[in-house]
């Protein structure tokens, strides 16, 4: 008849398959290197989302560049954390980051915000700006 027992039978023979492919992806995830972002848009909801993947993800992903156009006091805490090494913002959150005097992080006008899209050293760029504010 079968039924359960077979079940449990043909689970008992594919879990050691399974430790053995999942070994094999841990040992891969290892020594990947992690793809490099540009999140344009970073303060909106797709670039927000973006930024949750990375966080479940920091083995895959390292954040290069960001860019928001109005919202510079959540960018401000998304350079805190991601540590990217290019920014574009608004005119205002220029002016603001200028003030502050954040070491290690090249800020460019919004305007020019298409930089970040053509860095070499960027392997993935996500656009998530909307037409009215993007440059």
């Amino acid at each position: 008849m079968g039924g359960v027992l077979d079940i449990i039978d043909s689970l008992l023979f594919s879990a050691p398959a399974f430790l053995f492919v999942h070994e094999l992806y841990t040992d891969y995830i290892a020594i990947m290197k992690p793809s490099s972002l540009a999140i344009l848009g970073s303060t909106g909801s797709i670039g927000l989302n973006t930024l949750r993947v990375v966080d479940h993800n920091p083995q895959l992903f390292q954040v290069r560049a960001l860019s928001a156009y109005n919202n510079f006091k959540l960018l401000e805490s998304q350079i805190k954390k991601y540590k990217p090494a290019h920014v574009a913002v608004g005119e205002e959150g220029l002016a603001h980051f200028k003030k502050m005097g954040i070491k290690g992080v090249k800020f460019y006008p919004i305007e020019d915000c298409g930089q970040l899209a053509s860095l070499t050293e960027v392997d993935v760029v996500v656009l998530a700006m909307s037409g009215v504010g993007a440059a």
